[in-house]
């Protein structure tokens, strides 16, 4: 069974995913054609050029598999951010709790500050 996936990055381009069979997991198609992915992991070009990242995962007892796509793009920017900030605490002259606790409120700052722009993000583009 193939359901197609509604995402305003492909209004030109037809992606959907097939659902698993009895032998393999479920994986995505981009025009009617299979794409090649490492595991569940796909990366596909969207009508602006730009890749997109894109996860299959299977949905147990669900026969319909849950799809993730992102750019990957804010994630990593607020991933570097952190490394760079935990790296600079890191060879401070701090003692080893206060660098640990440090780096783990950067850590939880950039996952909260990624979270909150993703979801803004994701009501900015779906309109909701």
């Amino acid at each position: 069974m193939n359901i197609a996936v509604d995402d305003p990055r492909f209004k030109t381009q037809k992606l959907s995913i097939e659902t698993a069979s009895l032998w393999r997991g479920p994986r995505l198609l981009l025009n009617g054609a299979p794409v090649e992915g490492k595991g569940s992991a796909y990366v596909v070009r969207d009508d602006a050029g730009a890749e997109t990242a894109v996860v299959v995962k299977p949905g147990f007892p669900d026969p319909i598999p849950k799809l993730l796509v992102g750019g990957g793009a804010v994630g990593g920017l607020f991933g570097a951010l952190a490394l760079y900030v935990n790296a600079r605490i890191f060879r401070s002259d701090r003692g080893s709790a206060a660098k640990y606790g440090l780096t783990a409120l950067v850590s939880a700052a950039a996952v909260a500050a990624f979270t909150v722009l993703a979801l803004t993000l994701q009501t900015l583009i779906r309109g909701s």
